[in-house]
């Protein structure tokens, strides 16, 4: 028989709910169990976290959590400790912590059932021989029986570029391997939907592509200190001059080194947060925003290669 008191619901619903402190020592036991098997099923992790916790021992048949003091007092509360509710409270806090690993791209989830294959094997000769199957462990992920693409893609008419545009190993020669590791974790972090960290790389990028030019410039003598004591400014300025040099490019060279102080802007802004917010820049943080920032930059850098190019400015191949 089930109880109908909305007291005793609540107060057994709050008894149950794990703190941030039971779910942070549920990762933690999850993920040493996970470092020596590699991989688990479900249920042998949550018996881990409850048997951490004290509670794995099956609960007596006629055990119950006594609820009167909660039919006598409105103020009163249950014992978060009591071991029926703390079972169930670690249990939550398991599934919890599975979860954020999952979310968090530490974990994959799999199925251990579904991941052995039969592998058909023999050795042939002259002398004999024998066929049969060898079992093995894939660890293959759970997939789901179909995909398609995210609605947040479908209704984004730059879907295609999204796809292709914001790839950017033809450009490892002007970003570096630094450089080029800035910008796929500006696409990683939007594609997990952290815009911040996004625009703050794609900054990061847009700097060490005018570094690698400025170190490229052999001939520029003037830049030799600025490279030396990281003075960006300095060096995206020494570098625009040297670019102008190429035919008709004054004007590209000005917008690019525009650009290139707005994205310089979005990262700092970014990293140095005030009390007062500055909406422009803001907006750079929004899923919109930081999608046109990505695409935009992408366009920015392969000009600003083309017109290196066009200057005469050999950049050292760099293998990927």
């Amino acid at each position: 028989m089930s109880s109908n008191d909305p007291r005793i619901r609540d107060a057994v619903q709050q008894a149950i709910r794990p703190s941030e402190a039971d779910v942070i020592r549920a990762r933690a036991v999850v993920l040493d169990l996970l470092a020596s098997s590699q991989v688990a099923h479900t249920e042998p992790l949550v018996r881990a976290v409850l048997e951490d916790g004290g509670v794995d021992r099956e609960p007596d048949r006629e055990a119950h959590v006594h609820v009167g003091e909660i039919q006598r007092d409105p103020g009163a509360t249950l014992d978060r400790d009591e071991p029926l509710l703390k079972r169930e409270r670690l249990r939550t806090a398991a599934y919890e912590a599975l979860a954020q690993l999952a979310a968090d791209g530490i974990l994959l989830p799999t199925d251990p059932s579904k991941s052995e294959v039969d592998v058909p094997t023999g050795v042939m000769g002259s002398g004999g021989g024998w066929r049969g199957g060898t079992r093995v462990t894939t660890d293959r992920p759970e997939v789901a029986g179909g995909y398609r693409i995210s609605s947040r893609w479908v209704t984004s008419s730059a879907v295609s570029e999204v796809a292709t545009l914001l790839d950017a190993r033809d450009l490892l020669s002007l970003l570096g391997p630094r450089g080029s590791r800035c910008w796929e974790e500006a696409v990683a972090a939007f594609n997990r939907h952290l815009y911040l960290a996004s625009a703050g790389m794609v900054g990061a990028a847009s700097e060490a592509a005018w570094y690698s030019l400025g170190e490229a410039m052999a001939d520029e003598h003037r830049l030799a200190k600025p490279l030396e004591d990281d003075v960006t400014v300095k060096v995206i300025q020494l570098v625009a001059e040297r670019l102008k040099r190429a035919p008709r490019s004054t004007s590209s060279v000005n917008e690019l080194q525009s650009q290139a102080a707005h994205l310089r802007d979005i990262r700092n802004y970014g990293l140095h947060p005030r009390s007062e917010t500055d909406a422009s820049l803001e907006a750079a943080f929004t899923e919109t925003g930081c999608l046109v920032l990505l695409m935009e930059g992408r366009r920015y850098l392969a000009r600003l290669m083309e017109i290196a190019g066009a200057a005469g400015v050999t950049l050292p191949a760099v293998s990927t």
